[in-house]
């Protein structure tokens, strides 16, 4: 996992014990999560190669893409651990909460165009997306954050 993760880097920012516990389950999460999208690219590929009767290779173009996004994300990162260092124990946990809705709203529009097939796995994702996003919300509504981060009602299914 890379080193500036956000939920790494969260966990070692934390002021009180129970945010920085929050975060390094998040950060254990996130490595799950992980999993869960490298199992969705096989079943992609498996399903494709079964459909197409051959195997998988990226075009060139496709390689290009792939190597301007990694470096997108390199990039993207480069400042985060300031970024990180600047938030209190409430700001952490916007970060956390917004972060998780949006990722979560993003999956599921692009999952919708999936193969029947490669759906069984997208859903793994979201239903561990919605499962992560109840943990920061319970753990929001237990504490003295409460009523410092709005939390908006978990967007449903659909």
């Amino acid at each position: 996992m890379p080193a500036n993760r956000f939920e790494d880097l969260a966990a070692r920012q934390a002021q009180s014990d129970g945010v920085r516990a929050l975060f390094e389950q998040l950060a254990n999460r996130a490595s799950q999560l992980q999993a869960l999208k490298d199992d969705l690219q096989k079943v992609i590929v498996r399903n494709r190669e079964a459909r197409t009767g051959r195997a998988f290779r990226f075009s060139r173009r496709q390689r290009s893409i792939l190597s301007d996004f990694e470096k997108d994300a390199e990039n993207s990162v480069r400042g985060l651990p300031a970024q990180v260092a600047r938030l209190g124990d409430a700001g952490l946990l916007t970060v956390a909460w917004r972060n998780e809705e949006l990722l979560l709203a993003t999956e599921r529009r692009l999952y919708k165009v999936f193969r029947e097939e490669d759906k069984l796995a997208a859903d793994r994702i979201l239903r561990f997306r919605q499962e992560t996003l109840g943990v920061i919300r319970e753990f929001i509504e237990n504490s003295k954050f409460k009523d410092v981060i709005p939390l908006r009602k978990l967007p449903q299914r659909g």
